[in-house]
């Protein structure tokens, strides 16, 4: 089954929601979340929490052995925290490693020795 590109976006827009709320728990009990900005946070985030509670919850609901929301949740929160904490000059090498990916990602794949099992196979 293919899937649009439009709903990958809005699949990472609902595991990049998930992964701020997170970062939003943690965040709020620094000295920085004065009352300003946690005032328009918290109305950030509800914002957030409503317009995507019911798509979040269909997407927990999949029963899919290899694509859960937890491990889809996890390789992003990985992703993004390990590029949160690099320089800013080094993001631009792994831009240039996705953009390679992206132009050969089974070439890329085998000289990592990365097997993606698809569901079939899983079967």
């Amino acid at each position: 089954m293919e899937i649009s590109q439009k709903t990958i976006c809005y699949l990472n827009i609902l595991l990049a929601t998930n992964f701020f709320l997170a970062c939003m728990d943690e965040f709020e009990d620094t000295p920085i979340f004065r009352h300003k900005l946690k005032a328009s946070a918290k109305k950030f985030r509800d914002m957030l929490v409503n317009q995507t509670e019911e798509d979040m919850n269909k997407v927990w609901d999949i029963k899919d052995q290899n694509i859960t929301m937890y491990n889809l949740m996890e390789h992003q929160e990985n992703v993004l925290r390990a590029i949160a904490v690099m320089r800013p000059e080094e993001c631009g090498v792994i831009l240039e490693m996705i953009n390679r990916y992206k132009l050969a990602p089974e070439g890329i794949k085998s000289w990592l020795g990365i097997r993606i099992i698809e569901q079939e196979e899983a079967v």
